[in-house]
């Protein structure tokens, strides 16, 4: 994950020796919690939650750009 440019990417790059995996409780810039599963190298699901309230910024997942604007919690099952 990496959070930048008032984005939050999710599996930016993620080495080919990791094709399946789950992180749980990383925090983005702004205060927000992230946890995500992948497999095959693809998302499977993410949570990310504001913990301070404000809204949860854009998120980027393989290059694609998800709006999340006036969300505090967003799910995104693929």
């Amino acid at each position: 994950m990496q959070s930048q440019q008032g984005e939050i990417h999710l599996l930016p790059g993620l080495p080919v020796e990791w094709p399946a995996g789950e992180v749980k409780g990383l925090i983005a810039r702004g205060g927000f919690k992230v946890d995500m599963e992948w497999r095959y190298g693809h998302l499977v699901s993410a949570t990310i939650k504001s913990l301070n309230g404000n809204d949860i910024p854009p998120i980027r997942v393989m290059g694609e750009l998800i709006d999340a604007a006036n969300d505090k919690l967003i799910k995104i099952i693929n």
